[in-house]
């Protein structure tokens, strides 16, 4: 009994990766919507130096979904780094037209305040820490 070997379906991201389009890749991550599957997208752009060409050349309607997801897992320990180095790819990039929208500009002073709070939570801990020794 022989029957032909199916080939694994691969997810719209893997195809995109496998084709090298970084941009492409990254708008299919986001758009599935899984934070572990955008982290591991993320990475693998970064592994292979293709994070300036995934994030460069958007415009505020396709560089939202990027903030909306950093906005939303930025204060995750486990996102915090990776996410805070692609924001600051995002603003080597995007950093001299900041103002020209009042979307990215809403989330970019998301982030700020998240990070700020995570920061606050961090100092709160580390006293915390030193009355417990």
């Amino acid at each position: 009994w022989w029957r032909p070997r199916r080939r694994a379906r691969l997810a719209p991201h893997d195809r995109a990766l496998r084709r090298f389009h970084y941009t492409e890749a990254l708008d299919a991550a986001l758009n599935g919507g899984r934070a572990e599957v955008v982290a591991a997208v993320l990475e693998e752009i970064g592994r292979r130096g293709g994070l300036r060409s995934a994030l460069a050349g958007r415009d505020d309607t396709t560089l939202a979904p990027v903030l909306k997801f950093i906005v939303r897992h930025v204060s995750q320990p486990r996102h915090t780094q990776q996410l805070l180095g692609v924001l600051a790819r995002v603003l080597d990039i995007y950093g001299g037209s900041v103002g020209a929208s009042p979307s990215v500009d809403g989330a970019l002073r998301q982030i700020r305040e998240r990070v700020a709070a995570q920061l606050r939570l961090q100092d709160e801990l580390s006293k915390l820490s030193g009355v417990a020794a």
